[in-house]
């Protein structure tokens, strides 16, 4: 995936924080957040963000964790196949299914990522007006809850948990404000 500068003529909160990972001639654009919600324990994957200025298109939660990701030679086309894992917080006391986090689509050969109808759907954030009260020390648990099919995933993925850290509650709230932004976007 290229990550290039962010695209400051879009009116983004902290674009800093953001990077423009589609290709920036064409609709609808997308953005991830330089920090994922949350990192596995090498530090070099974990669940991200993103957002698209389409509008209506809630927030989208994606992986590149090798761990829970379909086998290597699933085509993309297929990835509907693939059983992705859930994503839940503890917000208020109570254990909220935020989605579904399928895995992030490789880039094409300009390095961009072309996000289609089917992860604008599956992966969207659910319960956005809950996540407006997220705070610090927000636990989290991302897990294959469903019978993984062995043609398309092997063994018996493991699960994630542990506390949102300070950057992952950050990269939430952002996309939040984000998708409103877009929201009045025609």
């Amino acid at each position: 995936m290229r990550e290039q500068s962010p695209n400051h003529s879009d009116p983004i909160p902290n674009a800093e924080n953001w990077i423009l990972v589609s290709d920036p001639f064409e609709r609808p654009k997308v953005y991830r957040h330089i920090n994922p919600i949350f990192k596995t324990g090498t530090g070099e994957s974990g669940v991200f963000i993103f957002v698209s200025d389409e509008h209506g298109s809630a927030p989208m939660l994606m992986h590149n964790i090798k761990e829970i990701g379909p086998k290597s030679d699933l085509p993309q086309q297929y990835m509907s196949l693939y059983t992705a894992p859930n994503f839940r917080l503890i917000i208020g006391g109570e254990p909220i299914d935020i989605g579904t986090v399928y895995q992030i689509p490789p880039s094409d050969d300009s390095g961009f990522v072309s996000v289609t109808p089917f992860e604008q759907l599956n992966s969207s954030i659910k319960d956005t007006p809950m996540l407006m009260n997220i705070g610090v020390q927000t636990p989290y648990r991302l897990k294959i809850e469903k019978e993984p099919h062995p043609g398309y995933q092997d063994g018996n993925p493991k699960s994630f948990r542990g506390i949102l850290d300070d950057a992952g509650t950050l990269a939430i709230k952002q996309a939040l404000s984000l998708y409103d932004y877009f929201q009045g976007t025609p």
